[in-house]
């Protein structure tokens, strides 16, 4: 007679400390392999997105003078020849003059071009951002919105800043032309692009238009001193005018931020891209 015996059910098993521990260990080191290669493509998509950026906004400069057949002023400080905006005001940037060719015509409708920055109703629509100005990878919530307590709307808002600026052209002396010399604020250069009260035709730039800077990042600084309202231009001051929407080239790249007090015109572009 066979004799039957009952098999025995194999109890589950578990980890160990030991395994457990390795485990972890290794989740951690493929962890750590991984986090720096997922940055580096969000810092390669940023970059791109910022180039992007800077393209559209030659592209629509670019528009701006085949529609009028001169590049927009770097920054108004006069409506006409004869007519200069309150020393203590600046007037519109190029930012604003372009909103048409970076498809914000409803916003672009909205300013008021014969006033200054401060006035209704562009004081108010300075609060309003516009994407294709910002770089992704600056680091908006230390340099965005502006900390100049004037730049504010008629409720108290603070105006949104600009990290592309125009390049208003080399400073070296008396080598290069200048528009303003001496001031607190580095005077303003002039045989540039972009500006103060320029109207610059795109065969004007006898080095050639491969060869000279439109416009530049400038969203280095973490210090908001140093950033101004994106709809404000150019003041007349006769005897320290500034401009927010262009800077001297000056200095190296990354180099030099403003100190809080003098050389605003000459802050140096620069980014927080790596490389």
């Amino acid at each position: 007679m066979e004799r039957r015996t009952r098999s025995r059910r194999a109890r589950p098993r578990g980890f160990t400390l030991i395994e457990l521990l390795v485990v972890i260990a290794i989740i951690a080191v493929l962890i750590g392999l991984l986090l720096p290669a997922v940055q580096k493509v969000r810092e390669a998509a940023a970059r791109m997105a910022c180039a992007n950026n800077l393209k559209q906004i030659g592209i629509a400069l670019h528009n701006y003078h085949g529609t009028y057949r001169v590049l927009p002023p770097g920054g108004i400080s006069q409506y006409t020849p004869n007519t200069v905006i309150t020393s203590s005001n600046s007037g519109l940037s190029f930012q604003v003059l372009i909103l048409p060719h970076v498809e914000q015509d409803n916003l672009s409708v909205l300013f008021d071009r014969t006033k200054d920055h401060r006035s209704a109703p562009n004081v108010n629509l300075a609060v309003m951002r516009v994407p294709i100005y910002f770089c992704p990878s600056a680091n908006f919530d230390r340099i965005d919105p502006v900390v100049d307590t004037s730049e504010v709307s008629s409720t108290g808002e603070a105006h949104h800043t600009v990290h592309y600026i125009g390049n208003a052209g080399p400073k070296n002396g008396t080598v290069y032309q200048m528009d303003f010399t001496g001031g607190g604020n580095g005077g303003l250069a002039k045989q540039g692009v972009l500006f103060r009260d320029s109207h610059i035709r795109l065969t004007d730039i006898i080095d050639g238009t491969s060869n000279t800077f439109l416009v530049c990042e400038m969203s280095y600084d973490s210090d908001k001193t140093g950033f101004r309202s994106w709809i404000r231009g150019c003041n007349s001051d006769g005897g320290n005018p500034a401009c927010a929407g262009t800077r001297n080239v000056t200095f190296a790249l990354n180099s030099t931020p403003y100190n809080g007090s003098s050389g605003f015109n000459d802050v140096s572009f620069g980014s927080m891209h790596t490389g």
